[in-house]
């Protein structure tokens, strides 16, 4: 009977360690509530647009410490989420995608679930617009390297929730980023091949998924392999499937017994301009959403 407790034992202990990390990591509700001061150095440049019309402009860029992700808030940061927030209600057939961004010096800087910290910075300002009643779902994040100064630290773009494929690549408009739809770059598998080698944020990710899974065996997995527009449509199509056959493999030995599905969209669906060496590398990705 000893083995059964201690079996019993451990996994409690990782559940716990999951949902720490969910709420704190992830959701980032544990830590001490974001102290307001003036931050009269920020440029007034934040805007929320949407399509081509300026819906706010002129506000102050947030705030972030050096590796932070948290915001120190001012008094026009707290407006603007404010009103960021009431268009988001008063149009509920938009939704919003935040870009964080992050500097030089910190572009091999990693936090959570998010393999960088501009995603960590939008994820957080997410937060701050969730807790005011808009939903996840509602939201999409991206990222982007910006100056040392950081005098560009967020930006905000509204678009509508029909928008087809083809309106998403050209207006680039990210990908969830979420606990239940997560999105990984190529960066775990080599270049070009399906040999799966798991980053740290992916490890992180993927032991909450098991603990999530094993608590909700009646959910299920989807894994989604993307490319970006480099080579033929067949080429592209077979390695993302290959790639989300990885990636399920790996899920399988973490002892999920769920049901997972695989698919793959070759690069059918781009989340960003294949005109740009960033813009493909944020299309080579793996999404892994929970259903």
């Amino acid at each position: 009977m000893k083995p059964y407790f201690l079996s019993i034992a451990a996994f409690c202990l990782l559940a716990v360690y999951a949902r720490w990390h969910y709420v704190c990591k992830m959701r980032l509700l544990c830590d001490e509530p974001v102290i307001k001061t003036e931050q009269v150095a920020n440029l007034k440049n934040l805007s929320l647009n949407d399509g081509s019309k300026a819906v706010l402009s002129g506000y102050e860029q947030f705030a972030f410490d050096k590796n932070g992700v948290k915001p120190t808030l001012s008094n026009d940061n707290s407006d603007f989420i404010e009103k960021a927030v009431a268009y988001l209600k008063a149009n509920p057939d938009k939704n919003l995608k935040i870009t964080g961004y992050y500097r030089p010096s910190e572009k091999d800087a990693k936090d959570g679930f998010y393999e960088n910290l501009g995603l960590a910075r939008a994820a957080s300002i997410r937060t701050l617009m969730m807790a005011k009643g808009i939903p996840e779902d509602r939201f999409t994040l991206d990222h982007q390297m910006g100056e040392e100064n950081l005098t560009t630290s967020a930006a905000f773009n509204a678009f509508a929730k029909t928008a087809t494929v083809a309106a998403n690549t050209a207006t680039n408009n990210g990908a969830q980023f979420s606990f239940t739809n997560m999105t990984f770059s190529d960066a775990n598998f080599d270049s070009g091949s399906d040999v799966f080698k798991p980053g740290a944020q992916f490890v992180l990710y993927a032991d909450s998924v098991v603990t999530y899974m094993k608590a909700n065996p009646n959910k299920n997995l989807t894994i989604i392999g993307h490319t970006d527009n480099v080579g033929e449509d067949k080429p592209n199509m077979s390695l993302g499937q290959r790639r989300a056959v990885a990636v399920k493999n790996y899920f399988l030995k973490k002892g999920i017994k769920s049901k997972i599905a695989t698919n793959s969209k070759g690069e059918s669906e781009p989340i960003a301009p294949n005109e740009t060496e960033d813009g493909k590398a944020k299309n080579r990705r793996v999404n892994v959403m929970i259903n």
